[in-house]
C-alpha cells in the first residue's frame, strides 16, 4: 500500500473509536419528512419486493428487517397524512437529525413547523428499500422526491433504527451529507471501517497471537495509526504494535473515494483480505464521497 511509509512518519497514536461530530441543519428535515400515502406504480411495485440486502435469510434476520419495513411504512404514512403525533413513537429519545444532534421533541417541533396547516410538501418513495446492518441496529436507505408543491426534488434518503423495539435513530439524506465537512464524513467512515476491521477473523487472529505476546514486552503496546485523508483521498490507517522507538504495523486498511474497502495483513496472507458482502456494502454506504 502506498501509504504505509507515510504513515510511519507520523505520530503513534491509539486506535480509538472516531467521533461522532454533530453539526446544524434546520429545513433540510422538511424537504424530507413528506411521503405520499399512495406511492407510484413504480414504488408501489419495489415495495413488494423490498429485500434485506446484508443478512442471510435466517428467523431473526427477517424478523429485524420486516421491522425496519413496517417502521418506514409507518413513517411515511404519518407524513403523508401530515400526522406529527403518529410520529411520536417511531422516533428514539435522540436522534441525530439530518447534520444535528435533536431530541424528538425537536425533531417533531421542526416536522409540526413543515407541516403546519398551509404546507404542500408531499414525498414519493421512488425506490426499493435497501437493508442493511448499523452497528447495533439496521440502516433503511431508499430513493425519494420530496418538497413542495412547486419544486420537488429526487434525493437518496437513509433511515438509522436502533433499539427493542426499533426506533428511528438516525434520519438524512444525500444532500445533508454533502454540507458535512470532510472532516466529519471522515469521522463517520473511520468509525464504521475501524469496527468492520476489527472484526475481521484473520485481523482478529493475527492481533491475538500478537498481544498473547506482549507480557514478555513490557515496552509494548497493542495501538495503531490513523485513519488519516490522503492527498489522493484515500482514508488510511494501520493497527499494529507501538514502543518507545517505533511502530510495528500488523494490518494496514484504505478506503478510496468510491467507497472501496482494502485490508491487507501481510503475515497472513499476501493478497488483500476478503470483505464480507454486507460490510463492503456498509463501507460503501458510509464512505463514498459525495
Amino acid at each position: 500500500m502506498a501509504t504505509r511509509h507515510a504513515l510511519a512518519l507520523l505520530c503513534f497514536v491509539f486506535v480509538a473509536a472516531c467521533r461522532d461530530n454533530a453539526s446544524t441543519s434546520n429545513d433540510a428535515g422538511a424537504a424530507a419528512t413528506v411521503p405520499d400515502a399512495a406511492p407510484s406504480p413504480s414504488a408501489s411495485a419495489s415495495a413488494a419486493t423490498d429485500r434485506d440486502d446484508a443478512t442471510a435469510p435466517d428467523a431473526s434476520s427477517l424478523t429485524r428487517a420486516d421491522e425496519a419495513r413496517r417502521i418506514v411504512r409507518a413513517w411515511n404514512d404519518a407524513l403523508v397524512k401530515h400526522d406529527v403525533d403518529a410520529l411520536e413513537p417511531l422516533y428514539a429519545p435522540q436522534v441525530r437529525f439530518y447534520t444535528s444532534e435533536m431530541s424528538r421533541a425537536s425533531v417533531l417541533g421542526a416536522k409540526r413547523r413543515a407541516l403546519g396547516p398551509k404546507s404542500t410538501f408531499r414525498q414519493e418513495i421512488t425506490s426499493e428499500l435497501a437493508i442493511l446492518p448499523s452497528g447495533d441496529g439496521v440502516s433503511v436507505s431508499f430513493n425519494k422526491r420530496s418538497g413542495p408543491a412547486s419544486s420537488r426534488a429526487e434525493v437518496r434518503a437513509t433511515l438509522v433504527l436502533t433499539g427493542t423495539p426499533m426506533a428511528i435513530r438516525e434520519e438524512r439524506d444525500a444532500a445533508s451529507d454533502a454540507r458535512l465537512a470532510p472532516s466529519d464524513l471522515d469521522d463517520r467512515c473511520g468509525n464504521v471501517v475501524l469496527k468492520i476491521v476489527r472484526a475481521m477473523p484473520a485481523v482478529k487472529k493475527v492481533l491475538a497471537g500478537v498481544e498473547a505476546e506482549l507480557p514478555r514486552f513490557p515496552d509494548r503496546r497493542m495501538g495503531g495509526m490513523g485513519p488519516i485523508r490522503e492527498a489522493d483521498g484515500q482514508l488510511t490507517g494501520g493497527l499494529g504494535v507501538h514502543s518507545d522507538e517505533r511502530y510495528e504495523a500488523l494490518v494496514w486498511y484504505s478506503v478510496g473515494p468510491n467507497g472501496v474497502l482494502e485490508v491487507t495483513a501481510p503475515s497472513a496472507s499476501s493478497d488483500p483480505l476478503p470483505v464480507a458482502p454486507a460490510d463492503a456494502a456498509r463501507v460503501s454506504a458510509t464512505c463514498k464521497r459525495p
